[in-house]
């Protein structure tokens, strides 16, 4: 996990859900009172390659219903297509940009997985009441553009 915002009462947070496939997880979270062990999410998104798939809680979830289904899924789907690959389902994320990011059923059911265990880490009593993220979907899609460059440059050079 990595912190990318951080000011005295909130922190944003990177997982990286599939680093081969450039899928994370960012959380904005602020931090409870003292006598309170979880910090409380505020704002939760979905980014991939170099763009940022979901910005609302509620689109987030949404992805993640998509990954449960599987091949449950149909066109419908918002988020993903299912499609048959080198002779077995995936899900192919769809991207605005054009390009596809194929996931397996075992890579869904990990990110699910992954997704759950982070969510557990923070209080969502408040995420409906508070205004979400505090930057622009354009200024955070910027920003971890930049952070995942940099942080892909430097776990190449290990």
């Amino acid at each position: 996990m990595y912190e990318i915002f951080n000011d005295l009462h909130s922190n944003t947070k990177v997982t990286t859900l599939l680093l081969d496939k450039n899928i994370y997880l960012i959380v904005y979270a602020k931090q409870a009172k003292e006598d309170k062990p979880k910090p409380y999410a505020i704002g939760i998104a979905i980014f991939a390659k170099t763009e940022l798939v979901t910005f609302t809680f509620a689109d987030t979830i949404h992805f993640i219903e998509e990954l449960n289904l599987f091949e449950g899924g149909n066109n419908q789907n918002k988020y993903f297509d299912v499609v048959e690959r080198m002779q077995t389902k995936n899900l192919r994320l769809k991207l605005k940009n054009g390009n596809n990011i194929y996931i397996t059923k075992s890579e869904a059911k990990a990110i699910c997985k992954i997704f759950s265990l982070i969510l557990s880490l923070y209080s969502l009593l408040r995420i409906t009441h508070d205004a979400g993220f505090p930057v622009t979907q354009k200024y955070l899609l910027d920003y971890l553009n930049n952070f995942i460059l940099q942080y892909l440059d430097k776990s190449s050079d290990i």
